[in-house]
């Protein structure tokens, strides 16, 4: 509680005093916060307005850093994405979970590379912003049909050419290019459990694409905490509510 104390009256006195150097990265977060918003909107269960505000991405920042303590982290890092042990820079750069579907376009959003990110400021938020909207998305992997090609096609059962089972046949993307849902719903009264060499199938192209279906939404601290901080500071949620409070007092939940 004391070490806590102590920590809240840094940021305290950082807001009643305005000290310019913690306030230093405002203009850009609002900026990054705005792109990423803007280009969110093409999903249609996309809500901008319940969307985290960039306070909250301040509120992570105040929480992640100190410029004095930590000078060179809030200098080339300040949101903390990549350090040692981070899991959020190395899913961003594989493009891991829905990372592809939330990434705005432009080369600075799309060209984030670890070194960028762990030694540009700028690049760093931009990641970190990422990454907490991919967490913040509700995505799965869901099969799609190709809309260039409505050919329905067949397919034997063979298990000698490795299409022994739906699934099998399925996985065979080079040569079929299809989906399992796709193999049963163009095949309705087949049993995918009582299949029989030379058996036929009907099959259209498909495949298996991540799409978003919802948002976390509204945010608040226990949502950041367990989506971003993934419990590497037991007091995240904590810390991250009182700087949101602190900021959002009188500055107002600014878009």
């Amino acid at each position: 509680e004391e070490k806590f104390a102590i920590w809240k009256k840094a940021r305290k006195d950082a807001y009643d005093e305005k000290k310019e150097i913690w306030n230093k990265y405002d203009s850009f977060i609002q900026q990054a916060m705005s792109e990423m918003k803007k280009y969110l909107q093409k999903y249609d269960n996309f809500n901008s307005d319940l969307c985290p505000d960039w306070i909250w991405i301040k509120s992570m920042l105040w929480t992640e850093g100190h410029p004095v303590d930590f000078e060179y982290e809030w200098e080339h890092r300040p949101l903390r994405i990549g350090v040692a042990g981070d899991a959020g820079a190395p899913a961003l750069l594989n493009k891991d979970e829905a990372i592809s579907l939330v990434i705005p376009t432009g080369a600075e959003w799309q060209n984030l590379t670890l070194s960028k990110i762990t030694n540009d400021p700028y690049s760093n938020i931009r990641a970190a912003i990422i990454y907490l909207m991919n967490k913040l998305s509700l995505s799965d992997q869901i099969s799609v049909d190709d809309p260039n090609d409505k050919t329905i096609y067949t397919v034997k059962v063979s298990t000698a050419d490795g299409h022994g089972t739906m699934d099998a046949i399925a996985l065979d993307r080079r040569r079929i290019g299809t989906t399992k849902e796709i193999l049963e719903r163009e095949n309705p009264g087949v049993n995918p459990t009582r299949l029989h060499n030379g058996q036929e199938l009907r099959y259209c192209k498909g495949s298996k694409q991540r799409v978003i279906f919802g948002w976390r939404f509204p945010v608040n601290a226990k949502i950041i905490a367990q989506q971003y901080n993934g419990g590497g500071d037991a007091a995240y949620e904590a810390k991250v509510d009182y700087v949101h409070s602190l900021l959002s007092g009188s500055m107002g939940r600014e878009k």
